[in-house]
């Protein structure tokens, strides 16, 4: 496990020294942490519908003041270490028009205590919901192309993971299952 250290807020530096944030939520932010393997953590909390949820950036202060990816792990041990293995966060993929992405900062929102979000994916301790039938929405010609594309064959070549047999044989028996449905179709329409 990490260790962290608290820092001086920016809400408490903005108080010091006046307008030193721009923006609405940096000023906010009222609690400050930086961890010795170098990732910064800041938060607030907010007044929901939901009841109070804090808003939490994860940054990394390697490399740079606004550097790097961090791995979905890394954030889950952030959000146990500093607010609790017991609580549930989200991170959110707005609408494009709500889009903010200035710089590698990620945002969670640590949910009230108790909240249960109503599906999950783990399939024993979260709520499972009844799957909605919508179909299939590929067309079996477009998908053999893909598969023995040229571009997706030097992608499968520079990862670790390759068709299985299994997979290509599937492929293949529905395509020759949906050229036989198409014939059959066609010989009865002449």
């Amino acid at each position: 496990m990490r260790k962290w250290y608290k820092c001086i807020p920016p809400k408490k530096v903005q108080e010091e020294f006046g307008q030193v944030y721009k923006g609405i939520w940096m000023p906010q932010m009222d609690r400050y942490w930086e961890s010795d393997d170098g990732l910064s953590v800041m938060s607030r909390l907010l007044k929901t519908e939901w009841g109070q949820v804090e808003h939490v950036t994860i940054k990394s202060m390697v490399g740079g003041m606004w550097s790097g990816d961090i791995p979905w792990a890394v954030k889950q041990e952030i959000k146990d270490e500093l607010f609790g293995i017991r609580s549930t966060a989200i991170e959110v993929f707005p609408a494009k028009k709500n889009l903010v992405d200035v710089c590698d900062v990620y945002h969670l929102w640590v949910l009230p205590k108790g909240f249960e979000i109503p599906f999950g994916i783990h399939p024993f301790k979260d709520p499972q919901c009844e799957p909605a039938e919508r179909g299939y929405d590929y067309n079996i010609v477009e998908v053999q192309e893909w598969t023995n594309s040229p571009e997706r064959e030097a992608i499968m070549a520079m990862s670790e993971v390759s068709v299985s047999p299994l997979e290509k044989a599937f492929t293949v028996a529905l395509v020759e299952s949906k050229e036989t449905e198409m014939r059959r179709a066609l010989k009865g329409k002449v």
